[in-house]
């Protein structure tokens, strides 16, 4: 143990950054209980001596007054968006640039320390911090990157917009990401000669770092084709922003997202690059390169904290060996953490930190332990017996970073394993490829284009390799509410199954209890995590997206029907609903009905199926005329016309949906499911059938979905419907929602949701309940 303290120290600060984050103790009670703390610390230790277990604990506890202080002194605040309008136009916001990013095709991000705030002729001091998005034309916005610098003064004219939180289920809650990096709302302004800048103090340091970062990526774009450049910013600059949404999804899928987030992996690629080019130096001058190497590989990344963890293991390591001193690994990677916790204790929840401090955590305590195993199957084939050994490293990763990949990208990679023998060696001819082409292009550019061909080609392949072990019908297990009560199981049925492995037992019994709690695990946790859509009645989604109306339903077999209404021509409907979709588990559609503007129909379903499999597409008359010949020569699954009147039937034809279409106006639909009536109202013309009809003044629904087109108008026809619950998605124009304001009660039982403001709504039917479910915390709400 005594090998190991600074583990458990760290292991006892972390704990104790943990509770402040949930607990918040003032500081000044957290210095008065260490300074009691470590005096009772000293008078036990005088009169047990070093071996008393009081004293034990109380160090522990000490340990965990430490990291609650350390959080509470690093000046880290609850930060909210400020403002009570969502979005507040023709703002002049005054400040200072605290952070740039490296730009992208049309949009150009920093971060504004503001001093002030003037709109409606009125000035606000504010001290604050927006993330500015200048959009503009290219030429515009090179303008201004090269003149930007951080420390700048600045006033902009522009639109203050408050972050979007995750109103779907899986979504990534935008707001809260910013909140934590102590940002407190957007800005946009859509023209970069708005942005008027004046020479400020010096950004010092990071000014340096940032120009630094700015001349490599300028390098790496000019030298290399879009899709080459755009995977070396991500591996060499941290800076993903460049990689479309379909490469980083087959990454996931694949399993091996990881070699896009800059980490060990490529800190080690460094490592090795620097020790063969200063292979022919002194000892001295060389492990000083190499450091200097690595220093600045982890400056120019902007230090996220899986580069600064494995930056300082190998200056550990290197200076172990320059000391002649014995190198503990464990210790190493203890000490590094301290490192990052103290200058910036909010780390330790990000994704970043808790990924790698985890894999290399799994890999240093398994590696051994697979290791051991390998040799004693004994096998004689060299090569053979490497690739097994690599396979090793790669598992004990996975098992220790399993819990932290499901809960942020909710899939388990079934290929991983396989995919990394090609994927990891391949990145690292990239990489070392790439690096040697920027330091060739300072000599000849010639020469260095040449390099950046042989990176195409080598780039081109391995996004090839990683689409198909992403496309691959068994590639992934998607687990859309993993859950951190599920993770707290994860970790106590290895820690269980851990010290089954020790105990000193036969080898059958072993066997036979680690068996045991690997299945009794997996039930438990098999168990736990809640599924959005039930099996025991009709489920209903009606999900908060701003380019397609829809409505996700499911029926007690597992069948999935969608109906949906398509904006004209918006080419985003369909990665958005095939977004929402893969977030809450569904993989299959059974039944897709679509209405809308035939003009983007092909991209909608092209994009859609690519995800998504859908069986059967149900299309209007006009639609199938002109188009269904092209839909069935280069789209998956059966096209069929949409009837007045259509029956989706389940696996066992045991449950029905009796849906209605009315011909004429190709979009409104009527549902009836056990004698419960659903209304969706998902098109503008929609309100004029239902206006020319007495009888839905006259029926009572049980749930109707309405899109409010010109929501007041809307509204008048939608409050002579007699309906139990209704469900609003408000849409206004392409870049702004309209709120229009519900005064009174909508519907006479008054049960009415916005999926604008309260997010995606989930509504199950069970026999004569009716219940609303809160997606995020699965807690019902009966609606009589």
């Amino acid at each position: 143990m005594r090998r190991n303290l600074l583990f458990y120290f760290v292991l006892s600060v972390v704990a104790g950054i943990i509770a402040q984050r949930f607990l918040s103790f003032p500081s000044s009670v957290l210095l008065l209980s260490l300074a009691v703390g470590i005096f009772a610390f000293a008078i036990l230790g005088t009169v047990y001596g070093k071996r008393g277990k009081a004293l034990i604990i109380l160090a522990f506890l000490n340990s965990m007054l430490i990291g609650a202080l350390i959080l509470a002194l690093s000046h880290v605040y609850i930060v909210n968006y400020p403002f009570g309008a969502e979005r507040i136009k023709n703002v002049v916001l005054k400040g200072s640039v605290s952070d740039v990013f490296l730009i992208r095709k049309n949009k150009l991000q920093f971060v504004v320390k503001s001093d002030s705030i003037v709109y409606d002729k009125r000035r606000i001091s504010f001290r604050g911090k927006f993330l500015v998005n200048v959009f503009d034309e290219p030429a515009s916005l090179n303008a201004l990157y090269s003149e930007i610098k951080i420390g700048d003064s600045l006033e902009i004219l522009g639109t203050i917009r408050k972050p979007r939180r995750a109103l779907n289920p899986g979504e990534f809650d935008y707001a809260e990401y910013l909140f934590e990096k102590n940002i407190n709302s957007l800005f946009y302004c859509y023209d970069a000669f708005l942005v008027n800048l004046y020479e400020g103090g010096n950004g010092g340091i990071a000014n340096w770092i940032f120009e630094i970062r700015k001349s490599l990526d300028e390098k790496i774009r000019k030298i290399n084709d879009s899709r080459t450049a755009g995977l070396l910013r991500s591996l060499l600059l941290a800076d993903r922003s460049l990689l479309s949404s379909d490469v980083k999804r087959n990454f996931v899928n694949s399993g091996v997202i990881h070699v896009l987030a800059v980490s060990g992996l490529h800190v080690g690629y460094i490592l090795l690059i620097a020790l063969f080019l200063f292979g022919r130096f002194n000892l001295y001058f060389r492990f000083f390169f190499t450091i200097l190497a690595l220093v600045v590989f982890m400056f120019v990344t902007g230090m996220p904290a899986s580069v600064v963890r494995a930056s300082l293991m190998a200056i550990f390591s290197i200076l172990s060996l320059l000391l002649n001193r014995d190198y503990n690994l464990l210790n190493s990677i203890s000490f590094a953490a301290l490192l990052i916790l103290i200058f910036n204790p909010t780390d330790l929840f990000s994704p970043g930190f808790q990924l790698s401090f985890a894999a290399v955590l799994s890999i240093v305590y398994f590696v051994p332990l697979f290791k051991r195993g390998v040799e004693k199957i004994g096998l004689r084939n060299n090569l053979l017996r490497k690739v097994f050994l690599f396979m090793t490293v790669s598992l004990a990763a996975q098992i220790g970073t399993l819990p932290f990949v499901l809960v942020y990208f909710k899939k388990l990679s079934l290929v991983s394993l396989f995919a990394n023998l090609v994927v990891i060696p391949l990145v690292g001819i990239i990489v070392s490829n790439g690096i040697l082409t920027l330091a060739v292009s300072f000599i000849s550019s010639w020469l260095a284009g040449i390099f950046a061909l042989a990176n195409s080609l080598l780039t081109l392949l391995l996004y090839e390799l990683v689409t198909f072990a992403g496309s691959l019908s068994f590639a992934y297990i998607s687990f859309p509410t993993f859950r951190l009560f599920s993770s707290l199981l994860y970790f106590t049925g290895l820690l269980l199954f851990l010290v089954i492995i020790k105990l000193n037992i036969s080898l059958t019994a072993k066997i036979s209890f680690a068996f045991a709690v690997v299945i009794v695990f997996s039930i438990l946790i098999f168990n736990t995590s809640r599924r959005y859509f039930s099996d025991d009645g009709l489920t209903v989604l009606v999900p908060e997206t701003e380019n397609v109306s829809s409505v996700i339903m499911s029926l007690p077999d597992g069948n999935k029907f969608c109906m949906l209404a398509l904006p004209n021509g918006n080419p985003f409907a369909g990665a958005e609903i095939s977004t929402v979709l893969e977030n809450t588990g569904v993989t299959q559609i059974n039944s897709l009905a679509i209405f809308g503007n035939p003009g983007n129909i092909f991209t909608f379903l092209n994009e859609l199926t690519k995800r998504i499999h859908v069986s059967n597409v149900l299309l209007t008359k006009d639609i199938i005329r002109n188009y269904g010949k092209i839909f069935e020569k280069y789209l998956p699954g059966n096209f069929l016309e949409l009837r007045d009147e259509v029956v989706f039937t389940g696996h066992s034809h045991s449950k029905r949906i009796k849906m209605i279409f009315p011909s004429k106006n190709k979009g409104f639909v009527e549902s009836d499911w056990e004698r419960r009536k659903l209304l969706f109202l998902l098109s503008p013309n929609d309100y004029e059938i239902v206006k020319n009809k007495t009888k839905f003044f006259q029926e009572k629904f049980d749930l109707v979905v309405a899109v409010l087109y010109k929501g007041r108008k809307a509204l008048k026809i939608l409050r002579k419907i007699n309906a139990v619950a209704v469900v609003f998605n408000e849409i206004k124009g392409k870049r702004h929602r309209s709120r229009t304001k519900l005064d009174g009660n909508v519907t006479k039982e008054n049960y009415f949701y916005r999926t604008d403001s309260d997010g995606a709504q989930l509504f199950f039917f069970e026999g004569d309940k009716f219940y609303r479910i809160n997606w995020q915390t699965f807690g019902k709400e009966e609606i009589k």
